[in-house]
């Protein structure tokens, strides 16, 4: 009997990917619950504006995640629309194949889940994986019952995008929040108003 690939969807607007995206990352790999991680930056979210462009944050992700149990997947760059969580599960089943698929959020996004683009259908396709953010304690009560979810226990590090873009324009250093390559990237293209 051959095993099932059990693939998770990472995804986020990664505006900039810090290390608490990939101390999550790294953590996800380790647990052995996943055959592969998907890191999926987003195109144009429609629900969070971005600052960076999605080829800057794109860009980003790819100089941070070099491990070969990760893929980074461009389809939501690619696609000249909005960034809808159904539309990237659809591209990855249709470029991995059969398989159990995933979708990893923070606490603070599941009691929105319910506003997700065709979220029904969504929940059929996926199960939600829940990192508790700091600050954000999952209230079971405002799930849907037709979502299916289970929370996933990381720890997750209090390190904010929207944090280190404050520092940035602070002109603070932000050395501790990112890998060296995101912030020679950040200073070469000078993002976020970085000198």
């Amino acid at each position: 009997m051959t095993e099932i690939n059990r693939y998770a969807i990472f995804g986020g607007s990664f505006d900039p990917i810090h290390r608490g995206h990939l101390f999550l990352i790294s953590s996800i790999e380790k647990s052995s619950l996943f055959t592969k991680l998907i890191v999926v930056p987003a195109g144009q979210p429609w629900q969070r504006p971005t600052i960076a462009s999605a080829q800057d944050r794109l860009a980003m992700v790819q100089a941070s995640v070099s491990s070969a149990g990760v893929i980074v997947s461009d389809c939501e760059v690619r696609r000249n629309a909005p960034s809808y969580a159904i539309d990237t599960v659809r591209e990855l089943q249709n470029d991995f194949g059969p398989g159990s698929y995933s979708w990893i959020i923070g606490s603070d996004a599941l009691s929105g889940l319910e506003s997700w683009h065709e979220i029904r259908e969504l929940a059929t396709l996926v199960e939600f994986f829940v990192i508790v953010r700091p600050g954000y304690r999952i209230d079971a009560s405002s799930i849907p019952s037709f979502i299916r979810w289970r929370e996933l226990e990381i720890g997750a590090l209090d390190i904010s995008a929207t944090e280190i873009r404050r520092a940035l324009q602070e002109n603070r250093d932000i050395s501790t929040m990112v890998d060296e390559p995101v912030l020679r990237y950040i200073r070469e293209k000078r993002l976020y108003g970085a000198a």
